[in-house]
């Protein structure tokens, strides 16, 4: 702990006892967008990041829990139905933007969400 201190990476463990939704509000008030941005980052948030990590205090969301979420969204676990690539791929942008400001603001220690996306690659789309 104290190499962590003395280095400047030692984050507070209360710090990150904050719910998602709280901190991704804060967060998204924070953003400079235009408003349709803005309105866009919202919705992704509220339909698809919130009803699942909404209320989960941000430093007890793990990786994986974060990349089983990413694949429930692909598989259509719930009453959407599955989301398109794309889709996932900008929620997972977002939701991964939020924790990395959480690890500037040393509210966690490292980054969460951290999955490899839903999007096919570049050499994918090519070969069809």
């Amino acid at each position: 702990m104290t190499a962590s201190v003395v280095t400047g990476r030692y984050v507070d463990p209360k710090a990150g006892r904050i719910a998602f939704k709280a901190y991704a509000e804060q967060w998204r008030a924070a953003q400079v967008h235009r408003p349709s941005s803005a309105a866009h980052v919202e919705t992704m948030l509220r339909r698809h990041a919130y009803p699942t990590l909404g209320e989960r205090q941000l430093s007890s969301i793990l990786p994986s829990e974060v990349q089983a979420w990413v694949k429930r969204l692909s598989a259509g676990a719930g009453d959407r139905g599955p989301l398109a690539p794309s889709t996932v791929g900008v929620v997972h942008g977002i939701v991964s933007s939020i924790f990395k400001a959480a690890v500037r603001d040393r509210r966690v220690m490292a980054i969460r969400a951290r999955v490899r996306s839903c999007r096919r690659s570049r050499s994918a789309r090519w070969r069809r």
